[in-house]
């Protein structure tokens, strides 16, 4: 009985650092200094970030893309070689740090658009609030903002700048 206890303890063991390592190997974090860290997301990669960024890249005009499925594949390597053509940066249909600040835009009360999806995927599925994603920036995801920001040390505003992405982006 010892045996099998000691067998289910190093099971687990193992399973909780399998995971840990697949967990860091899926969201290395680069570009910390001076603007703070951002994930990087490839081919194949499956999370709330990437269906996050699923909602910003139609925001930006990509079509053919498939949102809030949070997998990386050929469509959304597709989209994110597009837009990184179209902005000027380094074709790699990668998402990293500098992908990630020409994809995230400052968000307001009022706003309707696929960002403010982006946003409110983020909050409902990653942080979880009951936010419904809507497009639609109005008093709830107005104070959802502003929890989010109190509990995160940022200047409470209700509204989503660049510091607040990050902090949704980044954050877990």
């Amino acid at each position: 009985m010892r045996r099998l206890s000691f067998l289910a303890v190093v099971a687990g063991l193992l399973v909780l650092s399998l995971a840990a390592v697949a967990q860091a190997q899926m969201r290395p974090q680069v570009g910390c200094e001076p603007k703070g860290c951002w994930p990087v997301y490839s081919y194949r990669d499956v999370d709330t970030d990437v269906a996050a960024a699923q909602y910003l890249l139609l925001y930006h005009g990509a079509q053919n893309l498939t949102p809030n499925n949070g997998y990386f594949g050929t469509q959304t390597r597709a989209a994110v070689q597009k837009f990184q053509s179209v902005e000027g940066l380094k074709v790699t249909g990668v998402i990293d740090g500098a992908t990630w600040q020409k994809l995230i835009k400052p968000l307001r009360y009022g706003a309707r658009n696929q960002a403010v999806r982006a946003l409110q995927y983020e909050l409902a599925n990653q942080y979880g609030y009951n936010l419904p994603v809507t497009g639609y920036y109005g008093d709830q995801t107005r104070a959802d903002v502003k929890d989010f920001q109190k509990k995160h040390g940022l200047a409470v505003t209700g509204n989503t700048d660049a510091a607040t992405w990050q902090a949704i982006i980044s954050t877990r």
